[in-house]
């Protein structure tokens, strides 16, 4: 995402103070993917959009990971040979990737 690589490298050298900042930004924004995504995401018995969540954060290295623990997943979000992709985790994060850039720049003042 563009101008992401410039905050986090500015968050690399900053005191932990600024640090903190970014990784509440990225918690903050983890939680918003998971909620639109859980939004979007096609259902029929709710097991995938409940298995949509915050698998992983690292606020020391400034890293979060989101998705989706339902065994098919991947085949609902990239669609297989005999099925159509309905992608859900993908518009989810090209929606609020951006906004978490931006929160990010704004309160480091970037």
């Amino acid at each position: 995402m563009k101008g992401l690589e410039k905050a986090l490298k500015a968050l690399e050298a900053a005191p932990e103070t600024l640090r903190q900042i970014g990784a509440q930004e990225l918690s903050d924004g983890a939680d918003r993917i998971v909620a639109l995504a859980r939004q979007i995401v096609p259902v029929k018995t709710g097991r995938l959009q409940q298995s949509i969540d915050v698998k992983e954060l690292k606020p020391s290295e400034l890293t979060v990971t989101v998705g989706a623990s339902a065994p098919y997943a991947g085949f609902v979000e990239y669609g297989t040979s005999r099925m159509a992709e309905r992608p859900y985790m993908r518009p989810a994060i090209d929606a609020v990737g951006p906004e978490i850039v931006e929160n990010m720049k704004r309160r480091l003042k970037l």
